[in-house]
């Protein structure tokens, strides 16, 4: 998943740690990657999997989480 961390007034954020997560914490044996001066970043998602998301922890901001949308029947 390629997506850009920003602020609350669409500025981009860079320096962002951002994982995939189950809750707040890293998912174990995954990677994480670390949004550069536009705010861009790209990472592997389990799409096959429920229950994730993407969290992004930048430095002077509270953590914030993307949800994929998923279509079909939910467990």
């Amino acid at each position: 998943i390629a997506g850009r961390v920003v602020d609350m007034d669409d500025n981009p954020v860079a320096g962002a740690q951002v994982f995939v997560s189950q809750g707040t914490e890293p998912l174990p044996g995954r990677a994480s990657v670390v949004s550069d001066a536009e705010g861009p970043f790209a990472i592997e998602f389990p799409p096959e999997e429920r229950g994730y998301a993407l969290t992004a922890t930048p430095d002077g901001f509270s953590p914030g989480q993307w949800r994929p949308p998923y279509s079909g029947v939910m467990d």
